[in-house]
Formats: structure tokens, sequence, C-alpha cells
């Protein structure tokens, strides 16, 4: 997935002839995304423009993920099941450490992933019913799968 944002991004860009090193492109793939893709494509899209040309390593990546902080999100529960009072914890403590700087954002998502998966599930893909039970339009859910990806988050 790397190399296909690398390569639409660089000829949208106008940077054909751009080059990303492998350590770079496993640095990538080592980060927490959050089954969130726009966050990657983000961030190979402002490499390609942080390297002005030049072939994008993992300084240049690692740059790009510190401008842009998603290196700190807060991670996902450490295991299927952990309860939200465990999984909070864990949150507060990375942030006290200075691990991750937003474990109410953490949180929520997490929360979204559970909610949206297991409603999508239990209605057997119909949206209909599962935007009903969740109070949401089908829109507002359709938006919070592409997003959180199908979750729950425990099967992620």
């Amino acid at each position: 997935m790397v190399h296909f944002f690398f390569q639409q991004h660089a000829v949208e860009l106008g940077a054909v002839g751009s080059t990303i090193d492998k350590e770079a492109i496993k640095y990538l793939k080592d980060q927490p995304w959050h089954a969130n893709v726009l966050e990657l494509r983000n961030v190979v899209r402002k490499a390609l423009l942080a390297a002005r040309g030049r072939c994008i390593d993992r300084p240049i990546i690692a740059q790009v993920l510190d401008e842009t902080r998603i290196f700190r999100r807060p991670p996902a529960p450490a295991h299927a099941g952990q309860s939200v009072a465990d999984h909070v914890s864990q949150l507060l403590d990375n942030a006290e450490r200075g691990e991750c700087e937003d474990a109410a954002r953490g949180v929520i998502e997490w929360a979204e992933r559970e909610i949206y998966g297991q409603a999508i599930r239990l209605a057997e893909g119909d949206q209909s019913r599962a935007s009903q039970w969740l109070g949401v339009d089908r829109r507002t859910l359709r938006e919070k799968l592409s997003r959180c990806g199908p979750g729950p988050a425990s099967l992620l």
C-alpha cells in the first residue's frame, strides 16, 4: 500500500523520478495507523513534498510523522476483551510517560470502532438497520466505517 500511495502522489505532484528507500517503507509499515489509510496517504504526500526530488529516507518520514504527531497517537487495546477502564488507564500511563498526547481521542476512536463495527456485523451488513440502532444516519455510519475500518477493534 505504501508503494501505491507513493507512486500515485509522485505522479500527482510531478515528482515522477522520486524514490523511497526500503528503510523508510519499513518505518512507515511499522507505524500504528489504526486502520486509517488516509493518514498513511497524507504522510506519503507530505514526505514527497519535503523530499523535493531527493530520495525519501527514514529521517524524512520521521520528520513528517513528528510534525503531524501521528506516531504519538494512542495505541489500540493490548488484547481483545480489554475493559474500557483498563484501556483508559493504559492510555493515561502512556501519556504520563510522553508516549501519546491525545488519550481521549484514542479512547473515542477505539469506542467508535467497537460500536460501529459490532453494529454492522450484528446487522449482517445492513447499514439502515445498524444506523437505526446507533441513532445516526447512514451517511454518518458509512463515514465512521470508512475512517475506523470495519471493526470491532479486537478484530482489526
